[in-house]
C-alpha cells in the first residue's frame, strides 16, 4: 500500500517535471496533480497494457517505438479527461503528449528505482 502511494507521488513529480521541460503541458496544484497521477496510473495499467498486448507484433517490429506512441496517446487522453473533469491538467498536442509521457516515465521510474527497491529475501 505504501509502495503504491509512493508510485502516485513519483508519477505526480514526473508530471511536474514534464511541465517544466516540455512546452504545451500545463499542471495544476499538487493535490490535483496527484489525482491526475492516479488516473494516469489506472489508464496505463488497464488500457495501456491491453493495447500493448494487442499490438505486440507491430511493437516488436518497430523495436518498441510504437510503444512510445501508445504512451503518448494515453497521456493525451488522460490530459483531455483531466481537463474535462476540471483538474487543471492540460496537454496541447500529440507530440507534447509523447514527450511528456517520456519525461514522466523517466522521472517516476528513476525515483521508483531509488526509493522502492524490491526486497531480497535471504
Amino acid at each position: 500500500m505504501v509502495n503504491l502511494f509512493l508510485r502516485f507521488i513519483f508519477i505526480a513529480l514526473g508530471l511536474q517535471g514534464s511541465a517544466y521541460v516540455v512546452p504545451g503541458i500545463i499542471v495544476p496544484g499538487f493535490l490535483e496533480l496527484f489525482q491526475v497521477a492516479m488516473i494516469l496510473w489506472l489508464a496505463n495499467e488497464s488500457f495501456g497494457r491491453l493495447i500493448k498486448f494487442l499490438a505486440f507484433i507491430p511493437i516488436f517490429l518497430s523495436l518498441g517505438c510504437l510503444s512510445w506512441l501508445i504512451n503518448g496517446v494515453i497521456f493525451l487522453w488522460v490530459g483531455e479527461m483531466a481537463n474535462h473533469w476540471g483538474l487543471g491538467f492540460e496537454v496541447e498536442g500529440f507530440w507534447s503528449a509523447c514527450a511528456g509521457a517520456l519525461v514522466t516515465s523517466l522521472v517516476s521510474g528513476l525515483l521508483g528505482w531509488i526509493f522502492i527497491r524490491p526486497s531480497n529475501p535471504k
